[in-house]
Parts: C-alpha cells; structure tokens; sequence
C-alpha cells in the first residue's frame, strides 16, 4: 500500500475530540466588569429616571456589559434603539424590538432623541 493510501485510513481519526475547540476558547480574551464611580452612577441612574418618568418613548443609546457564559468578564456592547418601557421590579429596561437589558449592567446611556 502507498503511503499517501495509509495515511488516508487514519486521517478521520482524532485522538482528542475538541482539543481544538477547548484551545480556541482558552485564548478567548474577556474585559472586566467596568466600575462606576460614585458621579457616573448618579448620572445613569438620573437618566434612568427622565426615561422611565417620560410619557413619550426616547430612541437612547446604551451601553451594556454582557457576562460571559463560559469565563469570567465578559464584554461592553452598544443597543440603539426606541425604549418601550422600563420595568423598575424586574430591573430591566424594554426595547420596542422586545430586547431587555439588566439595568444592573447599564454602563452608560446616550439620549439620542
């Protein structure tokens, strides 16, 4: 048999299943959690309480840490869009596109209009 012919039977083999993946996630970076200063969080939440007082519903920018499932940290994101309601018991806020956000990860809030 032909080399290239021997090889061949063995390639499908793979001693470790998901090595690969578990490398790949290993060298993943996640950011920290940012920290608020004391000035910083009276802003968000005084702007929380201008939306959530509003009768008219603002197109706002957030700014948002995501918890990573598998690590600690996680990531900043961005969600633009029309705030429909912000529900102050289950601490979120409600995007017209059905979108919830955990208040208790708002890093920053733009109002756009």
């Amino acid at each position: 048999m032909k080399n290239e012919m021997r090889a061949a039977q063995f390639a499908p083999f793979a001693a470790l299943t998901g090595f690969e993946e578990l490398l790949e996630e290993s060298r993943r970076l996640t950011d920290e959690r940012p920290t608020l200063s004391d000035d910083e969080a009276f802003e968000l939440d005084q702007a929380l309480r201008r939306l959530a007082e509003s009768r008219e519903r603002h197109f706002v920018e957030l700014v948002y840490f995501e918890p990573d499932p598998f690590k600690d940290g996680g990531e900043c994101k961005t969600k633009s869009g029309v705030v429909r309601r912000i529900d102050e018991v289950m601490r979120v806020v409600i995007f017209e596109d059905r979108e919830v956000i955990n208040i208790d990860d708002l890093v920053e809030i733009t109002n756009i209009a």
